[in-house]
């Protein structure tokens, strides 16, 4: 069950940021670091030392022995990734009341955000079968069985969730990192996880009632993609698509009249959120 951290963090709160996962029907316009305090989120500890904003531009580049600068066609942009690491130790009786158990918590919870959503909200079997059933036995000699037995042995499985199992991507997060006001620069932004890493250090403590290798302090970071009309509330087992949907894009005059606070932006799309099904 994902847990909800807003008992993790500092008398600064919210003014170090935080990630929040998004509910449609309980997201609606707000003030940044104010609302959404009920939301299932990770509270940041303290504003990172520098905040990287990097995109790359693609082009087709088409060269000529008469054009040594060539020809540039515009391919795309990509989307923005932001970088993001913090660090805890267990002994920081502020943020982590539970101790080593706090820094387990917050780990469960940032895994749990790059993972998709069963229904259930609990473990859900899938049916799995194979084309082969005996994949040690010899072909027949005729020239269509080896070619079917060749085009069998290269198919995939076959993956069928149980009749009342349904899935969602994961889930749609609210980055709140830098605001001046509604109309002014700052980041304020959805969008989802691409990348999650926890490290867990040493040395290994015992705890109360048999408790055993509990981790001293913790190394968080995560990697957030801005798509502003992202949504996650469609099934994956049913539609990889989801809904058709008007999905709002921030483009050149966005971005520089705003940065990332696209919050109202986000507002505008049709796509929309599940949450944690357990929470």
């Amino acid at each position: 069950m994902a847990t909800p951290t807003t008992s993790l963090q500092r008398p600064s709160f919210p003014y170090c940021g935080r990630l929040i996962v998004l509910e449609s029907g309980r997201t609606t316009n707000y003030d940044p670091f104010a609302g959404l305090s009920s939301f299932v989120a990770i509270n940041f500890p303290a504003m990172p030392d520098a905040i990287e904003l990097a995109r790359s531009v693609e082009y087709m580049v088409v060269n000529s022995q008469v054009m040594p600068d060539g020809i540039h066609q515009y391919k795309w942009t990509n989307p923005l990734n932001i970088p993001f690491t913090f660090k805890l130790h267990s002994f920081d009786k502020e943020f982590c009341p539970k101790g080593a158990k706090s820094l387990l918590e917050l780990a469960a919870l940032l895994h749990a955000m790059a993972l998709p959503i069963s229904k259930s909200g609990q473990a859900t079997k899938i049916n799995v079968t194979v084309n082969q059933t005996n994949p040690n036995a010899a072909p027949a000699n005729d020239a269509s069985s080896q070619t079917a037995r060749a085009q069998a042995s290269d198919s995939p499985y076959n993956v069928t969730p149980q009749t009342d199992a349904d899935f969602s991507p994961p889930v749609t997060l609210r980055l709140e990192l830098i605001f001046v006001d509604s109309g002014g620069p700052g980041i304020v932004c959805t969008g989802y996880l691409k990348d999650v890493r926890v490290k867990l250090n040493g040395p290994w403590l015992r705890g109360p009632n048999r408790s055993c290798n509990l981790p001293t302090s913790g190394d968080f970071e995560f990697t957030f993609v801005h798509v502003p009309g992202y949504g996650n509330n469609f099934s994956i087992s049913a539609n990889t698509l989801g809904k058709n949907a008007t999905m709002v894009q921030a483009f050149a005059d966005d971005v520089k009249k705003k940065l990332y606070n696209t919050r109202e932006m986000t507002l505008l799309s049709e796509r929309d959120y599940k949450g944690f099904s357990s929470s």
